[in-house]
Parts: structure tokens; C-alpha cells; sequence
């Protein structure tokens, strides 16, 4: 199995490439063609936290995994400086089940917010690049950290 730290997702991931292949996957959710249960969370009652599980399957990208998230609120008051949100992305063979990759997902998480903010830049200034004067162009977003 793959694992995949944090600076490695960061030299990996390309923001530019993750916009478009978010707005295929966009697509095909809409379209009904993709296997995405609502988000499901055990409660961390004691602590105000929860662990949050979002599988998925996207037959088109052979995509099939889960993100695993933990929220512990309290981690914001830690001298530790231990994040409030922490996330995996579990990735799984399609055909077999077997587990292929795990990988750190606080930034896949932050660039794919960050992406889906471009994408829908990038519909909206479709839809009015006709009122704009010639000058005007949109900029490449850059993601910021969780909080």
C-alpha cells in the first residue's frame, strides 16, 4: 500500500489540474452517476469531537475511497498546537477492494476547497466575461490553511 504524507500530497497535487478533474467529478454527481452517501459521524461527546467518514465511488475515474476527519475543537486551546481538524483519504481498487493508498488529506482538503472556490469563479465569470471590460482576468486561487 501507498502511504502518502502531507509534503508529499503538496508536491504531488497540482491545483490547476485538481479544477478541472473537480469539475468533471461535479458533473457526474449531478448527473446521479456517482456513489456518495451522506456524511456519517461518530460522536466524540466527551470532547465536543466527532469523526466524520465520507466514502465515495466515481466509476468514470475508477475512484473509489473514504475521508476519514476528525473535528476536536478543543485542540485550538492545546499549547501543543494540534490541529483542530486531521484527515486521511483511505484509497481502494475497485475492482478487488484491496486497500492501494493512505494518504494525509489536511491538504487535499484545503486544495480542493480552494479549487472548488475556482471552479465556480471560473462558471461565473463565463457567464458575465461579456460585461467585463477587455483588461479584466481571473487569477489563480491559493489554498489557505484549515482552521
Amino acid at each position: 500500500m501507498l502511504i502518502l504524507s502531507r509534503a508529499d500530497v503538496e508536491e504531488l497535487l497540482d491545483p490547476d489540474v485538481l479544477v478541472d478533474a473537480l469539475a468533471r467529478a461535479m458533473m457526474e454527481v449531478s448527473a446521479g452517476a456517482v456513489s456518495m452517501p451522506p456524511r456519517v459521524a461518530a460522536l466524540v461527546q466527551e470532547r465536543e469531537s466527532l469523526l466524520g467518514v465520507m466514502p465515495v465511488y466515481l466509476p468514470s475515474a475508477a475512484i473509489l475511497e473514504t475521508k476519514l476527519v476528525s473535528l476536536f475543537p478543543h485542540n485550538a486551546e492545546s499549547a501543543a498546537g494540534i490541529p483542530t481538524h486531521q484527515a486521511v483519504i483511505v484509497a481502494f481498487d475497485p475492482e478487488t477492494g484491496t486497500p492501494t493508498a493512505l494518504m494525509d488529506a489536511t491538504s487535499i482538503t484545503e486544495i480542493r476547497t480552494a479549487a472548488g472556490s475556482a471552479l465556480a469563479t471560473r462558471i461565473l465569470a463565463a457567464r458575465i466575461r461579456p460585461c467585463w471590460p477587455s483588461s479584466a482576468r481571473v487569477s489563480r486561487l491559493v489554498p489557505t490553511p484549515a482552521r
